[in-house]
């Protein structure tokens, strides 16, 4: 749903750059540490209950390395952008009907929407002139009632591009090349924030040119998951009796498909293909691997494997069931990886 709203218009102020900006969960708590691409979002305004926050007006949004050298967003320049109101962050900014989206939308890849959840925190303040270091306890006369301010987060992927590597594809952004697994994500000012502040969306329609006096950044990690290796090897059984013995020979160009069920999050990888279901030829010793990522510390992932049906052949092993991580038959519950 679309809330053509028109954007509130700041009147251009002089090239200072007051507020902050936060990375958070979903739900609006602030956080640096993720674990995973889907759970960033951001949120701006002041830094404490004195201070400025931003400055009205409009905003691009970006995610790099640490560096900044490296741009890891993918999708379109103008579905990055945000509408500050009232110093705060209010919604992202929807370059079709030229309005805030309404807080609650969900991220809609043909629109061109980042997903946005509003929420609520508690704000206490002292309404006498006691010294700032003096302390005082809540339950004194002095602290007025505690005063609930809503706030918009903004989710910081889009699924809009291509990555080149080392990632789903689509997906919300790309992996970045820091070995701790650590992204610096950017809010970059536009003329109607601060007047000195003109950032260009270059050729690619991707990439920004603007000064860095513009913008304001945060740093983040994302938990780096355990990646996991299914291996599938076909061989001539010569003599029949379902064991690899010497002198039989591999079978290259044998078609495989993994398969994870779409409900467990988890990305199978093999060549160029990344998703829940993959299907890949068996080389030239005769084996493929296929690369799992994503699983959960405490949760086990059944991995289905498929072997695709060539002419002039019989099967002799493995028969179809439930094996484990050593290639056994499991007793009970499913396969791990």
């Amino acid at each position: 749903m679309l809330l053509s709203l028109a954007v509130i218009s700041a009147r251009p102020v002089a090239a200072q750059f007051s507020g902050a900006i936060h990375t958070t969960l979903p739900d609006g708590t602030k956080e640096n540490l993720f674990p995973s691409k889907p759970k960033v979002y951001f949120t701006g305004g002041s830094q404490n209950d004195k201070a400025n926050g931003l400055p009205d007006g409009r905003y691009y949004f970006q995610v790099t390395d640490p560096s900044g050298a490296v741009l890891l967003s993918n999708d379109p320049a103008k579905c990055r952008q945000v509408v500050v109101s009232d110093s705060k962050i209010a919604g992202a900014f929807d370059p079709v009907t030229l309005g805030v989206e309404p807080p609650g939308t969900p991220l809609d890849t043909t629109n061109c929407e980042h997903a946005s959840t509003r929420h609520e925190s508690e704000q206490r303040h002292e309404i006498d002139d006691r010294h700032e270091f003096e302390p005082r306890h809540e339950s004194e006369p002095g602290w007025r009632p505690d005063e609930i301010r809503e706030h918009v987060s903004v989710q910081l992927g889009g699924a809009f591009g291509v990555c080149a590597v080392g990632a789903t594809t689509p997906d919300v952004f790309c992996d970045t090349p820091n070995p701790g697994g650590e992204y610096k994500m950017w809010l970059i000012a536009q003329s109607s924030a601060i007047r000195d502040c003109n950032p260009t969306v270059n050729s690619d329609q991707v990439s920004l040119t603007f000064d860095r006096k513009c913008a304001k950044t945060h740093n983040f990690k994302i938990r780096r998951s355990a990646i996991a290796h299914v291996s599938v090897c076909k061989f001539n059984d010569a003599n029949g009796d379902g064991l690899l013995n010497s002198g039989e020979l591999p079978i290259s160009g044998w078609p495989i498909t993994a398969t994870v069920p779409t409900s467990s999050n988890v990305t199978l990888r093999s060549d160029n293909q990344a998703g829940t279901s993959v299907t890949a030829k068996t080389d030239s010793t005769g084996c493929v691997s296929f690369a799992v990522s994503g699983i959960p510390d405490d949760k086990h992932v059944t991995v289905k494997l498929t072997e695709g049906s060539e002419t002039k052949w019989t099967q002799t092993a493995p028969a179809n069931g439930v094996y484990d991580a050593s290639g056994h038959p499991a007793i009970s519950g499913p396969t791990t990886v």
